[in-house]
């Protein structure tokens, strides 16, 4: 399920616009019409956060992988991914299993409700900016070559060099292409930034080796 922000009465850690992840939420049925209360999803500050529905619009409403249990007039639901007892406790307590399935559940719901071409648009975006390796994830062998250009034209060596953790997803994700846009911009950021970082020193040179194999 995805909603998309239309308000924030409340001045809470949401932007108007923005698509979010629904992990659970609520909802009952008022003249036979489903209406939901409140949706959790990771707000901008990164933290799974229960909101309330009146603050967004539905995008897909397609419940399809939640689990759905009734609790006097409302029905809750959670996704399947994380629905086992223990997963707030866990996940509030900094559990990495829950961190993990949680991200997990994120990367789902985006491939499976969002086109490429949105989840591109999004990640190009500084308001999903707290959420670029999610959606790099979900991008994961879907890129064709003017997608990899759209993504070497946004995100400049510098702008890498400056974020580590997302240069290092992205250039992994690129290395899965033999493209001359990607040798290039793999060159130019290496020629620059070689030895800052071994992780990204070892994708570069791997993806250069393997090249004309």
């Amino acid at each position: 399920m995805i909603v998309k922000c239309i308000s924030n009465k409340k001045n809470r850690y949401i932007t108007t616009g923005k698509r979010y992840s629904v992990i659970s939420g609520g909802y009952q049925f008022i003249n036979s019409e489903r209406v939901f209360d409140s949706y959790r999803i990771i707000d901008d500050m990164g933290t799974l956060s229960i909101y309330e529905a009146t603050d967004f619009t539905i995008i897909s409403d397609c419940l399809n992988d939640y689990e759905i249990s009734q609790n006097d007039n409302i029905d809750d639901f959670v996704h399947k991914g994380v629905s086992y007892v223990t997963f707030y406790e866990d996940y509030y307590n900094d559990i990495i299993d829950a961190k993990v399935r949680l991200e997990s559940v994120q990367i789902e719901i985006y491939r499976c409700e969002c086109s490429k071409d949105e989840l591109i648009i999004f990640l190009c975006s500084d308001i999903y900016s707290n959420e670029n390796y999610i959606l790099l994830k979900a991008l994961s062998e879907q890129l064709n070559e003017f997608d990899i250009g759209v993504l070497i034209s946004y995100f400049s060596s510098e702008f890498l060099s400056q974020n580590i953790d997302f240069a290092e997803e992205l250039l992994y994700l690129l290395s899965k292409y033999k493209n001359e846009n990607v040798y290039q911009y793999f060159l130019d950021y290496f020629s620059a930034h070689v030895g800052e970082n071994q992780n990204i020193d070892q994708i570069i040179s791997t993806y250069f080796d393997e090249y004309y194999l």
